[in-house]
């Protein structure tokens, strides 16, 4: 049975008599089935997740002296995991475009208990960029006695920007190339460049997504986008490296950051702050 015989069956079967009484079936049946398979597998759902949390956290991985590479660490999400891995004594390499942010989070970093900060200016969207930084991280710490040389504890790939707007106003659509160049090919670039000191530390990856990823929004198609592809890259490595990584995948919704605080991606294709952009983007008043 070809393409077009399978796609014939399909319309007129769902345009059928059939359909119907299926669909008739399904409205009346599955309601109940689904309160009553609920009220069975929740509770023991929430006791095992509840069982699974104690554990993690009795048997926590300590990260005292070990490396932890982190992009988009100058602010938002990136710059407060530094903070919590500088608290649990874990050396950073710190990576984002604005050196002068970096240095004041390095700054918080030592106050907080991290023994060692390296500050990388880069941007993740060069390949190489990602290359030099990772290599710049290797012979920064390659002289501590107490860090491996070829260890990486943890790479945090966080760096990403939002471009808001409908995707019919786009003056150009070559301009939305920049949110897949940094959201996607960031982090994938990153993790190229990485992946051979990771496996070698049997180490873990925590990718940075979005909600957006799987819960469509108007405004922020070209992010959606990319973040969509970035959880299917990250699902596709787990089943690639099995054991040898540990991959986390985090998909944060809202949270306050420079993006709810105006930055976007301007008509030009430039990161900009732009507060007023963002309420007109957000809060537009319908005349």
């Amino acid at each position: 049975m070809d393409i077009i015989s399978v796609a014939t069956f399909i319309i007129l079967f769902s345009t059928g008599r059939t359909a119907d009484l299926i669909h008739t079936f399904l409205n009346r049946s599955l309601p109940p089935v689904a309160i009553a398979a609920l009220l069975f597998v929740l509770p023991p759902y929430l006791f095992l997740k509840l069982l699974l949390f104690a554990f993690c956290s009795a048997f926590s991985k300590d990260v005292a002296g070990k490396v932890v590479l982190i992009t988009g660490a100058s602010s938002g999400i990136g710059e407060y995991l530094a903070y919590e891995y500088a608290r649990r004594g874990a050396c950073l390499a710190l990576v984002a475009r604005r050196e002068n942010r970096l240095n004041d989070v390095a700054d918080m970093a030592y106050q907080l208990g991290s023994p060692d900060v390296v500050v990388i200016q880069g941007d993740v969207s060069r390949a190489e960029d990602c290359e030099r930084f990772v290599d710049r991280m290797i012979d920064h710490f390659g002289h501590r006695k107490h860090v491996a040389f070829y260890s990486i504890f943890s790479l945090v790939t966080n760096a990403g920007i939002a471009p808001m707007r409908m995707f019919e106003d786009c003056p150009d659509i070559t301009k939305l190339a920049p949110a897949m160049d940094i959201n996607f090919w960031g982090s994938v670039c990153s993790i190229f460049f990485a992946l051979p000191y990771l496996k070698r530390s049997r180490g873990k990856i925590v990718g940075i997504a979005s909600a957006a990823g799987w819960l469509p929004a108007p405004r922020i198609g070209s992010p959606q986008a990319s973040k969509a592809a970035l959880i299917s890259f990250y699902e596709t490595l787990r089943t690639e490296l099995g054991s040898e990584i540990t991959i986390t995948i985090v998909t944060p919704g809202l949270i306050e950051s420079e993006m709810t605080r105006g930055k976007f991606l301007s008509k030009e294709g430039r990161i900009v702050l732009d507060p007023q952009m963002r309420d007109e983007r957000f809060f537009r008043v319908q005349s």
